[in-house]
């Protein structure tokens, strides 16, 4: 509560503050951000949002500008701020307060966890964090961290029927034990359709075309995510692609697996590897029909959790023999494992 309550009264100062003397440190705190609604001072954020951060010995807040051109009116944004503030879940960045200036920006202010990282810097590095600098990202902590996102995306699909809309790894913040947050729910709400529909590595194929979010459009974002977390490779629509070559070439793990998710790994497929690769290529399915849910997503991941770590290890020489499942607009294509061949059958779309 207490939060919530500093929140709103940085928004109320972002005018009274202005040309008061002796000004709180709430006031100035906010003065120093306040050039970014000018387009100055911006600290980060993508196409849509840019992003800084405000703190108090009361609490520490995140505030997102919705950049202009980029959002609709106030009247339409209302219904779906006070849908959005709803959602609360311990795996969802909350939404604390929304404020609209006098010249029509708009504001989303979250809660803002120091030291935590997003999950794009720990795989990527960002700035002057160099691969030395994170921790080490064992399968067991990206099996953490994908779990906790597939919850988050369960919830808000089962609960308020609506699409998280912005799935991708500079979203999810990540923080010492390795518990993921999603932020930027259902953000696409406030969008004007032309924002919603850019492309990135994270769009599904019927979002480039219709521009409209769903939770089968979450799937395969998550499916991305999930192949981002077990390649160790930046978000593409062609990392689907380069599993199923490594299938049909019965390439060795090395060659798919990040070599840390691969380190320590005695059998891929007990230990959960080939089983969440198989997940994330079923999220990722051209067809939307023929994604899971992602109630079924987080039972799958789950019932694979990874062993205790051990030293022994023989993934490096492991063939990667088919396993994976997917489909493709013309019907589906199954590959079995563990076979001496690759053996493809193709069957009408459902």
């Amino acid at each position: 509560m207490r939060s919530v309550m500093m929140c709103c009264l940085l928004l109320l100062l972002v005018s009274a503050a202005a040309g008061a003397e002796g000004k709180s440190e709430v006031a100035l705190l906010l003065e120093r951000v306040k050039p970014a609604l000018q387009g100055e001072g911006e600290v980060g954020g993508n196409a849509q949002l840019a992003t800084w951060t405000a703190s108090t010995p009361l609490c520490h807040i995140e505030l997102r500008l919705l950049r202009e051109g980029c959002c609709k009116d106030a009247e339409s944004c209302a219904p779906a701020v006070r849908r959005i503030g709803r959602a609360r879940h311990d795996n969802l960045v909350p939404l604390r307060a929304f404020y609209q200036g006098r010249r029509g920006e708009k504001l989303l202010v979250y809660d803002y966890f120091p030291g935590n990282r997003t999950l794009h810097e720990l795989l990527h590095g960002h700035g002057e964090q160099s691969q030395g600098m994170r921790p080490a990202l064992t399968w067991a902590r990206r099996h953490k961290i994908a779990l906790g996102v597939a919850r988050a995306l369960a919830y808000v699909h089962a609960g308020h029927g609506e699409a998280h809309g912005s799935v991708r790894s500079s979203n999810v913040l990540v923080d010492e034990w390795f518990v993921a947050r999603v932020a930027e729910y259902a953000v696409h709400r406030l969008l004007v359709a032309a924002a919603v529909g850019k492309a990135d590595g994270y769009r599904a194929p019927e979002l480039q075309s219709r521009g409209r979010c769903s939770p089968r459009t979450d799937v395969y974002a998550f499916g991305i995510l999930l192949l981002e977390l077990l390649m160790g490779r930046k978000a593409s629509g062609e990392l689907p692609a380069v599993v199923k070559a490594a299938v049909l070439e019965e390439v060795t793990m090395m060659e798919v697996f990040d070599a840390e998710v691969a380190r320590g790994v005695r059998s891929p497929a007990e230990e959960g590897l080939l089983q969440a690769l198989k997940l994330a290529m079923g999220c990722c399915a051209p067809v939307a029909a023929a994604r899971p849910t992602m109630a079924e997503v987080v039972r799958q991941l789950e019932e694979v959790r990874p062993p205790p770590p051990s030293s022994n290890s023989n993934i490096m020489s492991s063939r990667l023999r088919p396993y994976i499942t997917y489909s493709s607009p013309a019907g589906r294509s199954t590959i079995s494992y563990p076979c001496s061949a690759v053996q493809a059958s193709s069957t009408p779309a459902t």
